[in-house]
């Protein structure tokens, strides 16, 4: 448990907007509902990530900077203390648009 609330204090202190630590399939059902959610404003282009823990905050700040020199808006859903991200990037509807979110969003491919 100490480790866990070391990891919410890391995401905290590097502006998580919201951390939650649970020990029922409550946090499971919140990731279930991000996807729908996110598709709800249009959010559709995603990738799932995994890195070390200690890399996270680095990554975050790395997924925020490339959205915003792409001119997109970039959502990240994470189990952060495994180190998985799930980043998710705004798209129009034209094919154009998606190739260009799957673009940015593929940074980790290349990164």
């Amino acid at each position: 448990m100490a480790t866990a609330e070391r990891t919410l204090d890391r995401c905290r202190s590097h502006g998580a907007t919201e951390v939650q630590l649970a020990d029922s399939d409550e946090l499971l059902e919140a990731r279930r509902l991000a996807n729908p959610a996110l598709r709800a404003r249009g959010l559709r282009v995603s990738r799932d990530v995994g890195l070390p823990v200690a890399a996270l905050a680095a990554v975050i700040r790395g997924i925020e900077r490339i959205g915003a020199e792409h001119g997109r808006r970039i959502s990240t859903v994470a189990h952060a203390g495994d180190g998985n991200l799930h980043p998710t990037a705004e798209v129009g509807e034209s094919a154009g648009e998606i190739a260009a979110a799957e673009r940015v969003i593929c940074w980790a491919r290349v990164g």
